[in-house]
């Protein structure tokens, strides 16, 4: 597949469906700054909520991040990755050495497991104490993650 071009990649019509404080949301902002899709609309939705207003957009499940991309629907962060670099092969997501990728594959999973496990506990815990649920999910707050993604360092998927 062969490169599109930087007028082609800028008229991608990309619409990243998302909530603030999820670090899944932020893992997929930054795979669009890494691809160069720097121009999309964002759709900021309440927690909660998301989830059925994803099922009405016809999304397969409830889950954000969301990308939709010149009418192809995409959900959560593993599947982005991949239609990423299908759309936009350079620069890469992942290693081209198979060893590497498999690698880099395997620590995706389980930090996708590990983040199924912590948010199904939050989720659980938000429901005894609502407030708390409130605050955290308050718009605007910053999370360790954005704070350390600022300073981050561009890897090499060579």
């Amino acid at each position: 597949m062969s490169r599109p071009s930087e007028s082609q990649v800028e008229q991608m019509r990309v619409t990243l469906y998302m909530f603030s404080g999820s670090n899944a949301v932020l893992t997929a902002q930054l795979m669009l700054e890494h691809k160069g899709i720097t121009e999309y609309r964002r759709v900021n939705l309440p927690p909660g909520a998301h989830a059925l207003i994803m099922l009405g957009k016809g999304f397969e499940t409830m889950t954000v991040p969301a990308l939709q991309v010149d009418g192809r629907r995409i959900q959560g962060t593993r599947n982005i990755s991949r239609a990423l670099d299908e759309l936009v092969p350079e620069p890469r997501l992942f290693p081209t050495d198979p060893e590497r990728r498999q690698a880099v594959e395997e620590a995706e999973r389980w930090g996708e497991q590990l983040q199924d496990a912590t948010r199904r506990i939050f989720y659980c815990l938000a429901r005894r104490d609502r407030r708390a649920f409130a605050t955290f999910m308050t718009a605007g707050r910053s999370l360790p993650m954005q704070s350390f993604s600022a300073r981050r360092r561009r890897p090499s998927c060579g």
